[in-house]
């Protein structure tokens, strides 16, 4: 198994880098990743947060219109706005949160569907603004406060769940509470004192909701990054930590018996029982041990340098544990030019003995 290399990975907020190496509890609200890949990965991560945010949006603007909708048929049989606005937002967002509520949903497909949210909640919020139109004969003048706390729910249901980015979030609050604003001057008919002292109530509210609702959106979004961050973290280490397992697993192998590597991999995860270490060691009757050492190595190594004879070795050696493998030996040790390895471990053989002496004839044929 290969080595997963990972990138070191920063974070930033649009012109404001942050330095290399800060830790995670330092990172302030990004917009996004210096890494493409990772903000692309963080996308894919956080579609499905998105897409249940979203019809948590959805859930409660049906709610509120349905609940208004039935509100405004059981108060009266005259005709208002609102009679023919809440029925009609209310099958437009029944509408929307059964397209959002599917199981394989695209990030252009959600985007369009919370574009849609926010313009019909928008459209909603402007009708629920208190017009007059007692003059056409349609319904009775409206009081200045009329629609504030549904303006305001709209507006935070805006910044906290809709996953919008959060200029827009604010162009839409603010837009929401000017269009209020203004409707309420110039349609409402009142004194002008108790109008003004409305007017600046109002936006008193309007405000606190713009900016309570940034600052959720500004905790959620950081929160949510975070938390990317930490889960990417600690599978970065997992990996890393399971491929460093593997490694010195396959170096164990290669010095040890298989089943002596796996007996002491079982005793190094069990508590220490005794001060001492315990010595591995079995008695096996019946084996035949090859001795092979290279003629003229001496003067072969005078001839070479040292990097052409461990090269030479290398080889070598390497071809003498292909060679070992086709005859059913084990090769114990190298030392210098001398191969040592074993017939009829660990698996008895009775033709151990013949194992070696095909072993020695092969590795012949291999030098010459």
């Amino acid at each position: 198994m290969e080595e997963i290399p990972f990138r070191k990975v920063r974070t930033r907020r649009r012109n404001c880098p942050c330095a290399p190496g800060s830790p995670l509890d330092t990172i302030s609200c990004e917009d996004e990743f210096d890494c493409k890949e990772l903000e692309s990965l963080f996308q894919n991560y956080n579609l499905k947060l998105e897409q249940t945010a979203t019809l948590k949006a959805l859930a409660i603007l049906i709610i509120m219109t349905a609940t208004l909708a039935i509100v405004e048929l059981l108060s009266g049989p005259r005709l208002t706005i609102s009679k023919g606005s809440h029925p009609v937002h209310c099958i437009i967002f029944v509408s929307l949160f059964i397209v959002t509520n599917v199981k394989y949903l695209q990030v252009t497909q959600l985007q369009q569907i919370v574009k849609l949210s926010l313009l019909f909640s928008f459209t909603f919020s402007f009708l629920c603004c208190p017009f007059s139109l007692g003059a056409y004969g349609w319904e009775t003048p409206t009081s200045p406060e009329s629609g504030m706390w549904q303006l305001m729910l709209v507006t935070f249901v805006a910044y906290s769940l809709l996953p919008v980015r959060t200029l827009l979030a604010i162009l839409f609050g603010l837009i929401v509470a000017v269009c209020h604003i203004i409707v309420t001057a110039t349609s409402v008919s009142s004194s002008n004192q108790r109008l003004w002292r409305t007017l600046v109530a109002n936006a008193v509210l309007f405000a606190s909701v713009n900016v309570s609702g940034v600052f959720v959106r500004i905790l959620t979004e950081r929160a949510q990054r975070k938390a990317f961050l930490q889960a990417r973290n600690c599978i970065e280490e997992r990996l890393r930590l399971e491929d460093e397992n593997e490694k010195q697993e396959r170096l164990l192998m290669s010095l040890l018996p298989r089943n002596v590597a796996m007996e002491m991999k079982e005793d190094f995860l069990k508590p220490p029982e005794r001060i001492f270490h315990k010595i591995y060691i079995q008695r096996h009757d019946n084996v035949s041990i090859l001795f092979a050492d290279i003629v003229g190595f001496t003067s072969l190594a005078s001839q070479c340098t040292a990097q052409e004879l461990v090269k030479l070795l290398n080889e070598l050696f390497g071809k003498f544990d292909e060679l070992a493998t086709e005859n059913h030996c084990r090769r114990i040790k190298i030392l210098g030019d001398c191969y040592y390895c074993v017939s009829g471990l660990t698996q008895p053989k009775t033709d151990h003995a013949h194992c070696c002496v095909e072993m020695g004839l092969d590795m012949i044929d291999t030098i010459t």
